[in-house]
């Protein structure tokens, strides 16, 4: 379980304890410093429920990460992301450079690790090469008349982080928003993982 995870159900419950306070407790609040400024902070706003939708949020999201479906080890898998990353692109006759695939895979490797890691540069040259990728793939099935319009409006695919990832207009849903609020590296990962296997999926279901 990585700090961010802990940290955020950490923080999560003191929410709600600090929101149990606020309720039952509240001339102790008044006595403790840091509570009593809560208020003062949140510029008139009843604490109470603040405090108790944060926690409960927070709470959720830990626990839903400490779950191992929903962690990082349940993102598809199937080698390192730049390996999987090379073989969606080996198959569009653009994206093959014969003898020089290893290089490209390790270089690859480097930009993928740079853009999880928080590498605005990377994380652009990956959006891109797959952006690219999946645009190759569609060019090559039936009944996609504009592929490169449909990877810029998410329709290319119904995985909506994968498709949010990759389109002009980045919406994400509310849970990866969520995730990446609490741990982007992992929000960043999982993003090229959704992809890389949309990616997959799409060309399989063409072939």
């Amino acid at each position: 379980m990585r700090l961010r995870t802990w940290l955020g159900g950490t923080v999560g419950l003191a929410s709600l304890a600090a929101a149990s306070l606020y309720t039952y407790r509240p001339r102790l609040v008044a006595s403790v410093a840091p509570l009593a400024n809560v208020q003062a902070a949140l510029g008139g706003l009843e604490p109470t429920p603040v405090l108790a939708g944060v926690g409960a949020v927070l709470t959720l999201y830990a626990a839903l990460r400490a779950w191992q479906p929903f962690s990082r080890d349940a993102s598809p898998t199937d080698g390192s992301a730049a390996a999987r990353f090379a073989a969606a692109r080996e198959r569009p006759p653009e994206f093959v450079y014969g003898d020089d695939r290893a290089r490209t895979a390790a270089a690859m490797d480097a930009t993928v690790t740079g853009a999880v890691d928080g590498s605005r540069d990377a994380l652009t040259t990956t959006r891109n090469a797959l952006r690219s990728t999946a645009v190759a793939v569609l060019d090559r099935a039936d009944g996609v008349d504009d592929a490169e319009a449909a990877v810029a409006a998410g329709a290319w695919t119904d995985d909506r982080v994968a498709a949010a990832f990759l389109a002009d207009d980045a919406s994400y849903p509310l849970l990866s928003r969520l995730r990446s609020w609490v741990d982007p590296a992992a929000a960043r990962e999982r993003r090229i993982e959704r992809t890389l296997a949309a990616i997959e999926e799409r060309r399989g279901r063409d072939e």
